[in-house]
């Protein structure tokens, strides 16, 4: 996809694959990666998952891998990238941003796109303090205010989701903050600034505990194809399971289907082993 991109914009030329690296966050024996890459570059010894879980006893498992980057922090790390472009940032802690900000050259050219509706943990974006903090004068260590030369905005916001029709992404959303839960929702986007950043528009009432709130979702904000041939119904299915056994041949059901009779590749469902996204 790098390779397509490229071309695309270069009238087919190759990207000089000496200057570019695709990375997996933390790396393993069969899986580089830009943590422990560094590791191997100032000799200290990488943790593994099970190593960390060890080492770091009092911390949950989703702060594992923050906790190893802030260790390898504390030695005297190079700066080696010119640019560093983080995908899928919302997985991330902060001291990863931070060791990337780190091994950076000047002007630290770090880019990160981040979907914090993705995250199991948290639906609010941290800010640039919150990353990196602040110097001495507290004046932000990175500031995301304004635009960079050219007029390219430093925090640019996608209203649009092309990806899924616009039926299953609100479904998921409705279930991911458990919006219809009696109890009220597990997690809720307070303002209607960032309800309006994800596309959403809200049409009737206001943000204010004990009131009610009518949200809605416009068609130019999920301008995916697929609705236009197929109806709602179709493209969200309730089934229950008596248990996970039976759950599993269902699903494996469905994707043998989407194989042989949609001529799906099985490629566009599971990544091969060894493929780097």
């Amino acid at each position: 996809m790098i390779k397509r991109f490229y071309q695309y914009w270069t009238d087919g030329r190759e990207p000089n694959w000496s200057k570019l690296r695709v990375l997996h966050g933390w790396g393993g024996v069969s899986k580089e990666g830009l943590y422990s890459s560094i590791c191997e570059i100032i000799g200290v010894d990488p943790k593994s998952f099970s190593e960390a879980r060890d080492f770091f006893e009092q911390k949950r498992n989703s702060e594992l891998f923050g906790m190893c980057c802030y260790e390898l922090m504390q030695y005297r790390v190079p700066q080696i990238y010119d640019a560093i472009l983080m995908d899928e940032a919302q997985d991330f802690d902060k001291y990863f941003f931070q060791l990337c900000h780190k091994i950076l050259k000047p002007p630290k050219r770090l880019i990160w796109a981040y979907d914090e509706l993705q995250s199991l943990e948290d639906i609010s974006i941290p800010t640039a303090i919150d990353i990196f903090g602040v110097d001495k004068n507290d004046v932000p260590l990175v500031d995301l205010d304004g635009v960079y030369q050219g007029g390219i905005e430093k925090d640019f916001v996608l209203h649009r989701s092309y990806r899924n029709p616009k039926i299953i992404l609100m479904t998921a959303h409705i279930f991911g903050m458990g919006l219809m839960r009696k109890g009220g929702p597990v997690q809720f986007i307070p303002n209607a600034g960032a309800w309006e950043d994800i596309g959403y528009k809200i049409v009737d009432g206001n943000l204010t505990i004990g009131t009610t709130v009518k949200i809605t979702r416009p068609d130019e904000s999920s301008p995916n194809v697929i609705e236009r041939f197929v109806p709602p119904q179709d493209l969200v299915k309730l089934a229950s399971f008596k248990n996970e056994e039976e759950q599993l041949d269902w699903i494996a059901e469905q994707i043998e289907s989407d194989i042989k009779k949609d001529n799906l590749l099985p490629e566009d469902i599971l990544e091969p082993i060894g493929f780097v996204a």
